[in-house]
């Protein structure tokens, strides 16, 4: 199976954790190209202990360099991020949300961004045994 880029969360709640574990424990990615843009210390350092990431309290960190972005925040706390991280994401940056509610096309005018990816993984997800669906705006490529 092919390895993927560096992939950053914004967020590192429980979803986004199921992905993180995923992505790792498939080997898709090393660990080491994982980040995390997370407010909360405890659970940065909850996260770099037990997956071995790059864990950031500031999310422009956390996506440098990043080849795909992942928007795992609460509902309530996206206007923010989207208002952080505006401007700082390049044109071949690849944005993924899994931000319940958020449409592709709220991120896209929010980010002045078009490479968006919506995502709705399952409450399965987290024990690696859901399903995800996904679409994407019309300027993603295969």
């Amino acid at each position: 199976m092919a390895q993927v880029d560096n992939i950053a969360f914004i967020g590192g709640g429980i979803m986004a954790e199921a992905l993180i574990a995923g992505v790792i424990g498939d080997g898709l990615i090393d660990p080491k190209k994982v980040s995390v843009g997370e407010p909360a210390g405890s659970r940065r350092n909850y996260l770099d202990s037990t997956y071995g990431i790059a864990c950031e309290s500031e999310n422009l960190r956390a996506i440098y360099g990043a080849g795909i972005i992942v928007l795992s925040v609460k509902p309530q706390h996206l206007g923010g991020v989207l208002a952080e991280l505006r401007g700082h994401i390049n044109k071949d940056q690849l944005v993924l949300s899994i931000v319940a509610g958020a449409s592709i096309s709220r991120i896209q005018r929010d980010l002045d961004h078009p490479l968006i990816v919506r995502v709705m993984p399952n409450t399965p997800s987290q024990v690696r045994q859901g399903m995800i669906v996904w679409t994407t705006a019309e300027d993603v490529s295969d």
